[in-house]
């Protein structure tokens, strides 16, 4: 069985959104190996030389917890997205093998990132899930390739909806933006809608 992932932020020695983290954690170790024990991330310590700043705290699993690493993180900078078509793509889980993704990735062209339509519905990007704003609400597919963490508590505050997304539907929104755990979607810049392209 492939390894899973979690990506931490761990912003000046802290780590944020473990309860979001765990919950993830929880569910694929019950799914793939029937485990309803926890892996207690809050016993997870940064070590002095990754307490300033920001750092990308790295935690590899299984059944338990296998590797734990931390590296400094130069924030991602996302402002044109290629659309790509794989109907058979599966990131249900966040695996930390992601050959599939990094194939559809190569596809990008001059942009920056990729976004993958999958049955003719928008799912997410290579780097993190996406969310469009209507000019009063953001909405976020309700079918992404991977439920990420930081969507998790944006649809918990009902700062975004889940929408069903197809690739006509783009044309109604005004913008968007690209978000994960190590790039909150408070911090990340509204990109007009244009800089999304056809294939």
């Amino acid at each position: 069985m492939c390894l899973l992932l979690e990506s931490i932020k761990v912003l000046n020695g802290r780590l944020y959104n473990l309860h979001y983290h765990h919950q993830r954690m929880q569910q694929a170790r019950q799914a793939l190996f029937g485990l309803d024990t926890p892996c207690k991330l809050e016993e997870v310590e940064v070590p002095v030389a990754y307490r300033q700043g920001l750092v990308k705290c790295r935690v590899l699993y299984r059944q338990a917890i296998q590797e734990v690493t931390f590296t400094p993180y130069q924030k991602i900078s996302i402002h044109t997205l290629r659309l790509v078509f794989d109907d058979h793509i599966d990131y249900t889980y966040k695996y930390a093998d992601r050959k599939h993704l990094e194939q559809l990735y190569t596809r990008k062209g001059a942009t920056d990132d990729i976004l993958v339509v999958r049955n003719g519905l928008i799912t997410d990007t290579m780097y993190g899930n996406i969310a469009f704003f209507d000019g009063n609400q953001w909405h976020t597919p309700a079918n992404p390739l991977l439920c990420g963490t930081q969507r998790q508590k944006l649809l918990e505050a009902k700062m975004i909806w889940p929408a069903i997304i197809t690739v006509d539907d783009i044309q109604r929104y005004r913008a968007f933006k690209v978000f994960n755990a190590l790039n909150e979607f408070e911090d990340q810049p509204q990109i007009d809608i244009t800089q999304i392209v056809q294939p």
